[in-house]
């Protein structure tokens, strides 16, 4: 997610400053808090379809959720792209950080704090190769299409599938079917 804000900010050039923090653990009653209970999460639901269906009609007012399908083809390899312009590994370790800030003026690095009132601190993502590689920047009113993360979809193990095999007999048929067709590791 801290690659993907960098890329915003700085080579898509979207935002000025992205700024996220993070709350502390706790019953905050926010929306999506208020949405999410909504949901029945004692249905039974055996395959996609049905979630579809649960989070379409829990809700009616204001209005009922819209549930949008993504197909495979819209998912893309970011992590592949990013691999070659930002560090490998994060160099800070994100699990303390209560906030952090990626902006225009700061090119290559984050700034992040490990309190809400805590000083800020600086650390770059970009790898050392690419601080001042215009390649990574996008001109206005271009797009960039990054290649498929994959073209097929991705096959669970062979241990995974025969596990699915054995509970088939107590799902419906829908399930059966999903199960029965699902790619699988030999």
């Amino acid at each position: 997610m801290l690659r993907f804000i960098h890329y915003i900010v700085h080579s898509a050039k979207r935002l000025k400053r992205i700024n996220v923090m993070f709350p502390i653990r706790g019953h905050f009653y926010l929306e999506c808090d208020r949405n999410m209970a909504m949901v029945n999460q004692k249905v039974r639901v055996e395959v996609l379809e049905d979630w579809y269906q649960e989070f379409e009609s829990c809700r009616k007012k204001p209005s009922p959720f819209q549930v949008i399908e993504v197909e495979q083809n819209v998912i893309r390899d970011w992590s592949t792209y990013f691999t070659t312009f930002y560090k490998k590994k994060c160099p800070f370790p994100i699990r303390p950080i209560k906030e952090f800030e990626v902006s225009r003026p700061h090119n290559g690095l984050v700034r992040f704090r490990n309190s809400c009132n805590g000083s800020w601190e600086t650390s770059a993502i970009i790898a050392g190769n690419q601080i001042n590689n215009d390649n990574r920047t996008i001109k206005q009113n271009e797009f960039f299409l990054l290649p498929r993360a994959y073209e097929e979809p991705l096959p669970v193990s062979k241990e995974k599938y025969q596990d699915l095999q054995q509970l088939k007999p107590f799902s419906g048929q829908k399930a059966r079917d999903f199960f029965k067709n699902i790619p699988y590791k030999i």
